[in-house]
């Protein structure tokens, strides 16, 4: 027996439910799965689900490949979410070092990310975003610096 049929089977019952028992139902949801039900879930929610910023530092958390993986993979809609609540944090990380570079700011690495995976959409909302707080400069500092890396003769 496939274990799917069973979840299609009652995902096309809840349709039948009235509102109030579906609202109902729907608080006992937890955030890590509505993130996947609908769009006003994964707006709600996914920051909150897959950029954990407790207990650990924040190095931590954005060094991990949930931002390049949205890059990798040139998603949008996501990226729009996590800008719009890290890019405040984001903006205060300085120095920032990833393989062989150092950057001035994490906002610059990301930049260099956005070029080195192609996702232009990703860079376009990036660009979007810093217009509309209207910190966009075209000529951006260019302060990215390479760690040579020799080994002593």
């Amino acid at each position: 027996m496939d274990t799917e049929e069973p979840t299609e089977l009652l995902f096309s019952n809840i349709d039948r439910l009235p509102l109030e028992v579906v609202n109902i139902i729907w608080e006992y949801v937890p955030a890590s799965r509505r993130v996947w039900l609908n769009r006003k879930g994964m707006g709600e929610h996914y920051v909150a689900v897959f950029f954990r910023w407790g207990a650990e530092p924040v190095r931590a958390v954005l060094s991990q490949s949930g931002v390049r993986r949205l890059l990798r993979n040139d998603r949008v809609y996501p990226f729009r979410l996590v800008i719009a609540e890290m890019y405040q944090r984001w903006a205060r990380l300085k120095r920032w070092q990833y393989k062989m570079w150092t950057f001035p700011t994490y906002i610059s690495c990301l930049y260099h990310l956005c070029a080195e995976y192609g996702s232009n959409n990703c860079r376009g909302a990036l660009v979007a975003y810093e217009r509309g707080l209207g910190v966009y400069a075209k000529n951006r500092s260019k302060k990215t610096k390479v760690r040579l890396n020799r080994w002593s003769s």
